[in-house]
């Protein structure tokens, strides 16, 4: 093993998420990528964008776990937030979206920096659940979930 050290930053290293973007997986023409650290190259079909879904400040969570399995590393992933309200338009876009079920996942957190969960061959898959706290000055929206599995770890843009 070659000489290395990892050494704190000394940085500030906050928790959290600002937000995620969103595009489904058939919507990606094409995916490249050198190395693990460089940045992918993602070119979507024509019409195709990323869509920024809002989730409250603090229910955004993004978690990666390697795993040593009898075909090699693997890299199990989510990424959680809670998008808040609900109403026949939204539940509407949602639905839009569900029908797509996999996705690559923008993700950046509080410090900035920003990740690109999926590729179209090893996707996302997205899960919802349409909730209501039962106080008053309780919580109303929708938990999301992208998760899936990944023979690399999620890429830096």
């Amino acid at each position: 093993m070659p000489n290395m050290s990892l050494n704190r930053t000394g940085k500030w290293n906050p928790g959290g998420g600002r937000w995620i973007e969103i595009v489904p997986a058939v919507a990606l023409a094409s995916y490249t990528i050198s190395s693990v650290a460089s940045a992918p190259t993602v070119v979507l079909s024509p019409s195709w964008s990323f869509t920024r879904i809002y989730c409250t400040p603090g229910t955004l969570q993004y978690r990666e776990s390697k795993k040593n399995t009898d075909n090699g590393f693997l890299h199990d992933l989510e990424i959680k937030g809670f998008s808040p309200d609900d109403s026949p338009d939204k539940r509407a876009q949602i639905e839009n979206l569900a029908q797509y079920q996999t996705f690559l996942v923008r993700f950046q957190d509080t410090a900035g920096l920003t990740r690109l969960a999926g590729t179209k061959i090893e996707p996302l898959l997205l899960e919802f659940e349409l909730s209501t706290d039962s106080d008053v000055p309780g919580s109303r929206g929708y938990n999301l979930s992208f998760s899936g599995t990944l023979t690399a770890p999620a890429a830096y843009e």
